[in-house]
């Protein structure tokens, strides 16, 4: 078979033996690169979460709670203490003013405050008073001691051991305070030195 032959025969077989008649067909595809970029943002804009917002009911709640609970807590004070600072309703507190025993101050020992001292006493129950410069001599090698007796809140005083005072006695008054000093208030005391000793007030050794 002739060559001429074979290419004639190649031609016969291509069902379209010229492009140009058919019009071009648009593809459906993005113009560009840019438009596919603005949308896979678009698409990460909107998968991504927003913040949080913050749980404002649960600060609001715990705010309360702890509003309430000064509420409470303030009730309670009132109730055991009182708007005057004594004891209504038996919670072991002294009542402030002029004390008519020991029983309350007894055990207990005292510093002298202001200039001078240092200058301890320590209150019996039986009345007996010791002093002393050093708080641990106090209750059994005191330098000096007192004794007194009990008319109302009217306390008389006999010095009886030591001191520059003794064998004079003395009437005061014994005061207690609210911040729990002791204040001595004098009705007559013919002896000046302790006169000055009691003329400020007497705090509780912790």
């Amino acid at each position: 078979m002739k060559v001429d032959q074979i290419h004639e025969m190649v031609r016969g077989a291509n069902p379209v033996p010229n492009l140009d008649v058919f019009e071009p067909i648009e593809m459906p595809f993005l113009p560009d690169r840019e438009r596919s970029g603005e949308m896979s943002r678009k698409q990460i804009d909107v998968e991504t979460p927003g913040p949080r917002k913050p749980r404002v009911r649960r600060g609001l709640a715990i705010g309360a709670a702890a509003a309430a609970l000064v509420i409470i807590v303030g009730v309670v004070a009132f109730v055991f203490v009182g708007d005057d600072g004594t004891d209504v309703a038996g919670s072991g507190e002294v009542e402030t003013g002029p004390i008519t025993s020991f029983e309350d101050i007894a055990g207990t020992t005292y510093e002298r405050q202001g200039l001078g001292g240092p200058d301890f006493i320590y209150f019996f129950e039986d009345g007996t008073w010791h002093y002393s410069s050093n708080p641990d001599l106090v209750v059994d090698r005191p330098i000096a001691i007192f004794e007194t007796r009990f008319e109302g809140t009217t306390v008389f005083v006999n010095e009886i051991k030591g001191g520059t005072c003794a064998g004079t006695d003395a009437i005061y008054e014994i005061h207690l305070l609210e911040n729990g000093n002791l204040q001595f208030v004098e009705i007559e005391d013919t002896c000046a030195l302790r006169s000055s000793f009691f003329s400020v007030e007497l705090a509780p050794v912790p």
